[in-house]
């Protein structure tokens, strides 16, 4: 098994940063020149000079590419076949966050019968449990993986999605929504650290070009696929065979993904050593998951209880307070898992659009589909079918967004992206229940991806 990645026939010219091809096709590079961009990578990172924290992470990505395809010519290239391994396994994490969603929220009528304790309200948490843990345990999964390694947290990723899929799958034999509730949470709480630490692979793989804009444009993409993908599989199970199949299938596909992440997946990856060990920020890491576990769970019960149970409202208040300690705590210490050094102007404003977007998709996309299967009576199977649009325009707009990064500023992509997202709820709510499906839920489904694709593409230049 390979233990550094390679970028074949490219390397990097060490003093003007540009990525050359080399004469002889790769097959060898200069010792001197290896050694030269290793140094000055070296040295670019501990400059004391520079201690702004924007500073700091443009001088980690420039050192990081250095340092990585300098490092490169010191083993035997991989072939094309492991490259294309190497990217698929890494975009799977994208599909199959997203398919954990779709497998349950188009048959989610279907799967409610199977509880005795299912009532319209809380059939809502068998999506929102997964969707709360996924947005949540982000939080921590990048500095994990800073500390112990990319690889080891894919791949407990990977087993971990992949067991409780399985436990979510065998639920139906309790009859119980509360326990279905836990498993879809501690699901989530794998894929959210899939997501992160592929990414990271992915930006320490590749030095910056179209290569790599385009790879992340398919690293997008994957998320309309995904969702499209297990809403299909999830519909055909729970109306032609058993809706607990569509979980054991994903346990299994996690399980060889484990596997070929395991042999696939370099050993090491190049990146710059810290100038002090990080330690896990044990403190922030408890006061932020507790604050938004406590929000989001207001926020999604409270339709189902009402704003007057006590309960509700109490954890709101204590979620809000927690995440108030939170942001006092990453401001003292020294590894904070959210730096406020970031928190620019510019920074802020994008933050805070994607953070707005995504809520509205996630609010789109469940009352879209309630809409199709509860008001037009539309079974789950062809609900699934009339979601194919979006994941068609969902690959346009990560092909377009790929071309369209390195020509266009981020401002005018968070733009349209936002654009999109809104236009996409306004069609969808002022759609008439007894309207064709080819007028406003159509055009909002194809609008829609548009406005996620976008964001996501844009999510790892947030900090650049």
């Amino acid at each position: 098994m390979l233990d550094s990645l390679l970028v074949p026939q490219e390397k990097l010219d060490p003093i003007h940063g540009s990525v050359q091809m080399s004469k002889n096709g790769g097959g060898e590079a200069d010792e001197n020149d290896k050694e030269r961009a290793a140094a000055q990578a070296s040295a670019h990172l501990d400059n004391p000079a520079r201690t702004s924290y924007q500073e700091k992470i443009r001088e980690e990505e420039e050192g990081r590419t250095q340092i990585a395809v300098a490092n490169a010519w010191k083993g035997p290239h991989i072939s094309s076949l492991h490259e294309v391994v190497f990217v698929a396994i890494l975009c799977s994490t994208q599909l199959i966050t997203q398919s954990g969603l779709g497998l349950v929220l188009v048959p989610l009528q279907s799967i409610g019968l199977s509880f005795d304790d299912a009532s319209v309200g809380e059939r809502s948490w068998f999506c929102a449990a997964y969707s709360l843990t996924v947005g949540t345990f982000v939080l921590i999964a990048g500095q994990l993986g800073d500390i112990y390694g990319y690889k080891k947290m894919l791949v407990g990723g990977w087993l971990w999605t992949g067991l409780w899929a399985l436990v979510a799958g065998l639920s139906v034999f309790t009859s119980s929504t509360i326990f279905f509730d836990i498993c879809r949470a501690l699901q989530g709480i794998g894929t959210a650290f899939l997501l992160p630490n592929s990414l990271a692979i992915l930006s320490s793989a590749y030095p910056p070009g179209r290569k790599k804009e385009m790879i992340f444009a398919l690293f997008a993409s994957m998320a309309p696929v995904g969702f499209t993908i297990g809403a299909v599989l999830g519909s055909l199970f729970a109306e032609l065979s058993w809706w607990p199949w569509g979980f054991f299938t994903t346990s299994i596909f996690c399980v060889l993904m484990t596997i070929l992440a395991y042999l696939f997946i370099p050993n090491r990856h190049v990146k710059p050593e810290p100038e002090v060990k990080q330690v896990f920020d044990l403190v922030g890491a408890l006061l932020g998951i507790t604050g938004l576990v406590l929000v989001n769970f207001a926020w999604n019960e409270a339709p189902v209880v009402g704003w007057h149970t006590p309960y509700t409202y109490v954890t709101l208040i204590l979620g809000i307070l927690s995440l108030v300690l939170f942001r006092f705590q990453e401001i003292k210490t020294p590894n904070p898992l959210i730096p406020m050094d970031i928190w620019n102007g510019r920074v802020t404003c994008i933050i805070v659009c994607l953070g707005l977007g995504w809520s509205s998709f996630g609010v789109w996309v469940f009352y879209t589909y309630q809409l199709i299967e509860v008001e037009r009576k539309v079974g789950p199977i062809i609900a699934a079918a009339q979601f194919v649009p979006e994941m068609i325009s969902g690959i346009v707009a990560a092909i377009t967004t790929g071309y369209l990064l390195s020509r266009v500023a981020t401002t005018w992509l968070m733009l349209v992206a936002s654009a999109a997202f809104c236009a996409g709820c306004l069609l969808s709510a002022t759609a008439p229940v007894e309207q064709t499906y080819w007028a406003n839920i159509f055009v909002s489904m194809v609008v829609m991806a548009w406005g996620y694709v976008l964001g996501l593409c844009l999510e790892p230049r947030v900090k650049t």
